[in-house]
């Protein structure tokens, strides 16, 4: 949290509260924010997703290709703790975690392999497999 100074307040002791909720509110109104404080709000069907469109903006020349390893990586550790997602898809973790961790993977497996594990963990069917 960054630290600002409290010379402008009458009483810091006796407002220690306030001055942590400024201190709050100014956090979450800054624009800039490091992710590895952000709370994983997806689950893996829906990275699945993201890394497809992700591919999708690389192929339309709006990203550049390096944004791709980053979704993928988020997607394998999800996948690693998502116990629902291991029982629903049918493919090997080690088959597709060697596609999505090679550079040399063309985005053509990339993608092929991200089609068949969103269609396996279709919202239904994780919904469902979760309750």
């Amino acid at each position: 949290m960054k630290y600002r100074t409290l010379h402008k307040w009458d009483d810091p002791e006796g407002c220690r509260g306030l001055i942590l909720f400024a201190q709050l509110l100014e956090e979450l109104l800054f624009d800039y924010s490091m992710d590895t404080y952000k709370s994983s709000v997806m689950q893996t069907g829906t990275l699945c997703y993201e890394a497809l469109l992700t591919l999708s903006e690389i192929e339309a020349g709006n990203i550049k290709a390096p944004n791709l390893g980053h979704v993928l990586a988020e997607l394998c550790v999800s996948y690693e703790k998502d116990n629902v997602a291991q029982n629903l898809v049918t493919l090997s973790q080690a088959s597709f975690f060697g596609i999505f961790k090679n550079p040399k993977s063309s985005h053509g497996e990339i993608k092929t392999v991200l089609e068949i594990m969103l269609r396996e963990l279709e919202y239904d069917r994780y919904k469902s497999e979760n309750e």
